[in-house]
């Protein structure tokens, strides 16, 4: 059973050995009410979320460069009349 003792508005949080799912296993630590309650918040719902790092594609790899000049320069022209500004649209 653990025990929580109150020190005016800090929690002195019990070791988490006792624990075996926690993931903040060591001595304890004076923290604030909030932040604890977070923390077994965070631990019954499985840990903390972690950022996910990004996944880099190379299905389309094999189309990088394989435009001749003439056709980069194409679609640039086509790209260009396309992002023209109208103002006539902005009053």
């Amino acid at each position: 059973m653990e025990v929580w003792r109150h020190e005016s508005d800090y929690v002195t949080k019990p070791s988490t050995r006792s624990r075996p799912y926690s993931s903040t296993a060591g001595q304890a630590e004076k923290t604030s009410v909030n932040k604890a309650v977070i923390e077994l918040l965070e631990e019954s719902a499985g840990g903390k979320a972690k950022k996910k790092t990004p996944v880099r594609y190379h299905d389309l790899d094999h189309l990088a460069g394989t435009w001749t000049k003439e056709e980069a320069a194409a679609f640039d022209k086509l790209i260009a009349e396309q992002r023209t500004i109208d103002p006539e649209l902005w009053k």
